[in-house]
Order: structure tokens, then sequence, then C-alpha cells
């Protein structure tokens, strides 16, 4: 889909219709808003179990699915006035992001 974005965006926003993203480059190019992920936070974890396994600590297959914690409320808000919305008030601490 991130291929196509500029496409979906073009569709949706003549239909008013907001569109979500998994992080910010994405909010920046035109998606209302995200719960950003941090992927230096995410690298770091990805490099703590290469190392467990690289060291023979684990198999690759034993360790669970990381799940992500950390992140970042972001939101376009150009994009938020074309369509007309507001940010609710338990969002208030959203960073606004621009291109």
């Amino acid at each position: 889909m991130v291929d196509n974005l500029s496409t979906v965006l073009k569709a949706t926003n003549s239909a008013k219709i907001p569109v979500f993203g998994s992080e910010e480059e994405q909010v920046k190019n035109g998606c209302l808003a995200s719960q950003s992920i941090d992927y230096v936070a995410l690298g770091k974890e990805t490099g703590k179990i290469a190392a467990q396994i690289l060291k023979g600590e684990a198999k690759a297959s034993d360790i669970p699915v990381y799940m992500v914690k950390d992140c970042t409320p972001v939101y376009n808000k150009a994009v938020m006035e074309k369509l007309g919305l507001t940010l609710p008030s338990e969002y208030s601490s959203a960073t606004a992001v621009t291109k």
C-alpha cells in the first residue's frame, strides 16, 4: 500500500475519507494520523534478539514475536482541516507533523 499511497489518498481525500498510517512519514505524506512506530527503538530490540541468536543463547524459532510498545501519536493538521475534523481532547498530547 505504501507504494501506492498517493493514489489512495487522492481517492480518499476527494471522498473526505480519512486514512490512518502506520508511521510518521506516511502522516507527513497525507495520512490523517498514526500511532507512529519508533524505528530506532525497534532497531535496538531487533539487535538484542539478533545478538541472542548469534551468541547461541536462543533459537530464532523459540523467540516470541516482539510487539512494539513505544508509539507516538502523530497527526497531520492540514489534512485534519481539509476533512473538517478536530483533534479530540484526549489526543491533545499528539504531535502535529508537516512535510
